[in-house]
């Protein structure tokens, strides 16, 4: 079994198994799908932590999903939990603050959790935000 440094985020594998933290991830997730599915969408999950929703994305259908994180471990922990979980093809991590990071591709989708109050301009990464989805934000 796979060990993070912070059991921050629960996190459902696609085999079933089920990595406890103490963040609802997995019914934080499943609201969302109550609103609009992640079948064949292209997400971002920006602030992705440990990239538990990014998985949750990829087990229930998502084209591909990019972590966006501004910790190196948090991103170590993410790669390794996507290689765990086999979606090395669906999915990348980028060690970046939203601030500094250039978006190279338009999402269909954008998922955020509690990060507006880490951004130091949040009404310019707003605008940002609104330029780089083509539909939704989360």
């Amino acid at each position: 079994m796979i060990q993070f440094i912070s059991p921050y985020q629960t996190i459902l594998l696609p085999d079933g198994q089920i990595l406890p933290g103490c963040f609802p991830t997995i019914e934080w997730f499943n609201t969302i799908q109550s609103y609009i599915s992640v079948q064949n969408k292209t997400i971002i999950d920006i602030g992705c932590c440990i990239f538990s929703y990014g998985i949750q994305a990829l087990t229930n259908g998502a084209k591909f999903v990019t972590g966006l994180d501004i910790s190196p471990i948090r991103v170590t922990e993410s790669k390794q939990l996507i290689e765990f979980c086999g979606f090395n093809n669906e999915a990348e991590v980028i060690c970046s603050s939203f601030e500094q990071y250039t978006p190279q591709k338009v999402y269909d989708l954008g998922l955020l959790s509690m990060i507006i109050h880490h951004l130091k301009d949040p009404e310019q990464q707003i605008k940002k935000l609104i330029v780089l989805f083509k539909r939704n934000l989360y």
